[in-house]
């Protein structure tokens, strides 16, 4: 997605920009918000009530390296290398079974090079900004005292903070930078997952990988189909575990 993205955009005509378009852009940011909207009252309720149960509360800070592509109909793949760090938070409620979530933030960069006749080119170069709550059903399967495997699915909600392109083309005489694509309502910043993955955990340290595959369409302009999925590796630190406060006895004096 660059220039070619922007103009097509800009000149689209608006004899093609019809009611039935103009509603199915309002459904789709109704169901966006609705859907995360539940999404945060389901994080809510696990935060209130991980207070109230009686197994340790686990907290771990991850990092994170993942390759996202963003594709659709009508626009080039675009892929990017983004960067997370984070704090997950464990809730356990049975032997093998807890709910996980937790709030990460995210740096994405990426280069993208579209090669024309005559030697003509547009080149597009992506630095964005991201935070990510996920809310996952895990299973864990202990080996042993020190290891266990893990595996986990459930929906993930990326926000994205902030989305800069710039566009350098030498299709005639034209060259255009874009400053925001938020900014310029070119692409949704909800973007609705689900995230499927499984790993290790050996003592502390805690070794995973999975997928995030989006959902909804990224485009605003209802012009294209763009989503965005991808591939992650995370490496993390298990912390002190949170446990509830035991009652003091009281012992009456005889």
């Amino acid at each position: 997605m660059g220039l070619d993205f922007y103009i097509k955009k800009t000149f689209y005509p608006l004899k093609a920009r019809t009611q039935n378009q103009k509603k199915r852009k309002t459904n789709m940011n109704f169901e966006v918000k609705r859907i995360a909207l539940t999404f945060k009252i389901c994080i809510i309720t696990v935060i209130i009530s991980s207070f109230n149960t009686a197994s340790a509360q686990q907290f771990a800070i991850e990092t994170s390296y993942s390759n996202p592509v963003r594709f659709g109909t009508g626009v080039s793949n675009t892929f990017l290398h983004q960067n997370k760090v984070g704090l997950a938070f464990n809730v356990p409620f049975s032997s093998n079974f807890s709910l996980l979530t937790g709030a990460y933030y995210s740096l994405a960069y990426g280069d993208k090079m579209q090669l024309f006749p005559d030697d003509d080119y547009v080149s597009t170069h992506t630095y964005a900004q991201y935070a990510d709550v996920p809310l996952k059903l895990m299973f864990s399967l202990p080996v042993s005292n020190t290891f266990k495997f893990i595996a986990y699915g459930g929906p993930n909600m990326n926000f994205g903070i902030s989305q800069k392109q710039f566009v350098l083309s030498t299709l005639g005489t034209q060259s255009s930078m874009i400053n925001d694509v938020y900014a310029a309502k070119l692409l949704s910043r909800w973007n609705v997952q689900i995230e499927v993955g499984g790993g290790f955990q050996w003592k502390k340290f805690i070794v995973k990988g999975g997928y995030n595959l989006g959902l909804n369409n990224l485009d605003l302009t209802k012009t294209y189909t763009i989503y965005q999925s991808g591939w992650y590796a995370t490496l993390g630190y298990e912390l002190e575990n949170l446990k509830p406060k035991e009652k003091l006895k009281t012992i009456d004096a005889e």
